[in-house]
C-alpha cells in the first residue's frame, strides 16, 4: 500500500515538474525542474527495484545538469 501511494506521488511531482518546464520563461527554472523531473524519474525505477537505472539517472543524468549550472 505504501509502494503505490508513493508511486502515485513521484508520479504526480514528475508529471507536474514536466509541465512546469515547458511554461517556465526562466531557464534556470526549467533546469532546476529538469532535475526534478530526473530524480523523480529515478526515485519510479527504485521503488520497482531497478536500481541499477535509477542510480544511472542520478550519475549520469543529474550530474550532467549540475555541471550545467
Amino acid at each position: 500500500m505504501l509502494i503505490k501511494i508513493l508511486y502515485l506521488l513521484f508520479i504526480t511531482f514528475s508529471s507536474f515538474s514536466a509541465f512546469m518546464i515547458l511554461t517556465s520563461l526562466n531557464q534556470i527554472t526549467r533546469l532546476g525542474f529538469i532535475i526534478k523531473v530526473f530524480i523523480f524519474n529515478a526515485l519510479i525505477f527504485i521503488l520497482l527495484d531497478q536500481y541499477f537505472l535509477g542510480l544511472t539517472y542520478i550519475i549520469v543524468y543529474v550530474g550532467d545538469d549540475f555541471c550545467l549550472t
